[in-house]
């Protein structure tokens, strides 16, 4: 925090001119939705959209004056950490229906304050993937189960709009946690062989459904291809200059900015 405010950062530097952007468009401005902003991700604005501006969650900002966005952006982050922390919350009771209630929301409040939340929280579209991974845990867990593809392919197609970032990590989490679960639970190769089918059959329909957003995500980074393929250098060289620092990171209190936070943990 700076002087006591979180606006700093990208919500000062970015978040707060795509909003208002967002305002013009949404209040009859339509004809601005492909205006290219100098900040952002380049010169379209499609990757602009797909990375700052498709959360539902935006709609939100609508209900306040432009002269109170600031506040608008301290009622997001609010409410996105409330709900992160509640849907761990409900996850671990479908999960564990013997777990008791207040185990539940113990966890899930720490799931809501953990330091990866309270260290980005100024990147507030990551904040999406944190909300809804737990739900689409849930419906990956339904869909191994063989139950219904429905809700994973839609709340995956959800992730993957919302925020493309955050949205191809947890994808790769999910093939990683489908691994896990079909050791764990194996028992013949025929039962292995159709799980993985719908698993991979509703995941790629998730991926063709959020087509619509990241084939022209893809062309914009394909057309700023060379600044990414610099920044990309500049920081494979930063990882390797910092790795003596990361274990640092374990001691509580102890933060820098160009070290992953690991267990940080601050007070509010």
């Amino acid at each position: 925090m700076v002087g006591g405010s979180i606006l700093s950062g990208d919500l000062s530097q970015q978040y707060l001119s795509f909003f208002q952007y967002y305002r013009h468009v949404l209040f009859g401005g339509f004809d601005q939705m492909g205006y290219s902003l100098s900040n952002g991700m380049g010169g379209l604005m499609a990757g602009n959209w797909a990375y700052y501006l498709l959360s539902p969650f935006n709609l939100i900002t609508l209900i306040f004056p432009a002269t109170h966005l600031p506040e608008a952006l301290y009622v997001l982050i609010w409410l996105k950490i409330s709900l992160a922390g509640g849907a761990m919350t409900w996850l671990l009771q479908k999960w564990l229906p013997k777990l008791h209630t207040s185990y539940a929301v113990a966890l899930g409040i720490t799931y809501g304050l953990m330091s990866f939340i309270l260290n980005y929280q100024s990147n507030l579209m990551w904040l999406d993937g944190i909300v809804l991974l737990p739900i689409v845990m849930w419906a990956m867990l339904q869909l191994l189960r063989g139950k219904s593809w429905v809700p994973y392919t839609l709340i995956l197609t959800l992730v993957m709009i919302c925020n493309y970032y955050m949205g191809y990590m947890i994808a790769a989490f999910l093939v990683l946690y489908f691994i896990l679960y079909s050791i764990d639970e194996f028992r013949d190769w025929p039962d292995f062989v159709a799980r993985g089918l719908r698993f991979a059959g509703a995941s790629l329909l998730s991926g063709l459904m959020s087509a619509v957003v990241l084939v022209p995500l893809v062309l914009d980074i394909t057309a700023n291809k060379s600044n990414i393929h610099t920044s990309m250098s500049d920081m494979v060289h930063q990882m390797i200059r910092i790795r003596p620092l990361i274990p640092a990171q374990l001691i509580s209190g102890q933060v820098d900015p160009r070290v992953p936070s690991i267990l940080w943990v601050r007070w509010l």
